[in-house]
């Protein structure tokens, strides 16, 4: 079974580069950057599935959702639009690159967990996509947010050296605590 923790970080990683693709100032070429980091990405995953992977499956997976994807692209362009449109069009493709990026992962690991099918059943697939692509928006916005739950790295060391310090936990206790900590960065 694949861990949560890698698909999670599969998955990041790859919507912060297709982001960064969505930049690409050229029609185009922002589209190519964007597929060729989506197939690397579910290549990640079907590896974390131990499972077999092709290109010819992207390519059937693109096509299955192809109608709700250029809906969403073309909802979404504005590249007829001199100049200020082409900015604010850059910026729109990044986002939403990376919000298309990561409801693809989802339908592909909804997919995987289903049982690996040989048939990509699309009518299936198409209403978890366009939820999971309006949760890829909300998780495209808050990258940059830190998690309340989390905290600062430096100040939880901090912490536990201070609980060293007045004997609260034992040389031991500390060394495990810190090495989870350097871990979970």
């Amino acid at each position: 079974m694949a861990s949560k923790e890698n698909l999670e970080k599969i998955v990041k990683g790859h919507v912060l580069y297709a982001m960064g693709a969505g930049l690409i100032p050229v029609p185009g070429l922002d589209v190519t950057g964007v597929t060729l980091v989506q197939m690397d990405m579910l290549k990640k995953i079907a590896q974390e599935y131990e499972a077999d992977f092709s290109e010819h499956q992207f390519k059937a997976i693109l096509a299955a959702l192809g109608s709700n994807i250029i809906a969403k692209v073309s909802a979404n362009s504005g590249w007829f639009v001199p100049a200020f449109g082409q900015t604010v069009s850059q910026l729109t493709m990044s986002a939403l690159s990376g919000a298309l990026t990561y409801a693809i992962s989802q339908v592909y690991i909804k997919y995987l967990e289903d049982g690996k099918i040989f048939e990509f059943d699309s009518e299936k697939y198409k209403n978890f996509f366009n939820e999971q692509f309006e949760k890829g928006k909300d998780f495209v916005k808050n990258l940059g947010k830190k998690n309340e739950t989390q905290t600062d790295p430096v100040e939880k060391l901090k912490e536990l050296t201070e609980l060293k310090e007045k004997g609260s936990i034992s040389e031991e206790e500390f060394n495990k605590m810190k090495e989870k900590l350097f871990a979970s960065l």
